[in-house]
């Protein structure tokens, strides 16, 4: 039996849709502290894309879903905040294969 040689693979990934920095800008969210109980997210591509937002508690746990696999160019939504307890959330975007998390804080 031959010595082993060893083996070096290389793979080269391409993702199709957005960069992920240039949709982090496109995704507005204001106020970012709710203490008026809702916030609103503002996401203008230019194009038609599958989008889908979930709204997570700080432990992981999914507590709300903005948008599930919606196709357009715009989405504004207003999140009602009111209903959660006061403390730090994350609302995850996927746009085609492209995923952002913004961090929200509920007072």
């Amino acid at each position: 039996m031959p010595p082993n040689k060893g083996c070096i693979l290389e793979f080269s990934f391409q993702t199709s849709g957005i960069d992920e920095a240039i949709l982090d800008q496109k995704i507005q969210v204001f106020p970012n502290s709710t203490e008026l109980g809702s916030t609103n997210l503002s996401l203008h591509l230019g194009y038609d894309a599958v989008v889908s937002m979930v709204l997570y508690d700080i432990t992981g746990q999914m507590i709300s879903t903005v948008i599930t696999e919606e196709t357009g160019k715009t989405f504004d939504k207003r999140i009602d905040m009111s209903r959660f307890p006061p403390g730090n959330y994350f609302l995850k975007v996927v746009v085609d294969d492209t995923t952002v998390v913004k961090k929200l804080v509920h007072f």
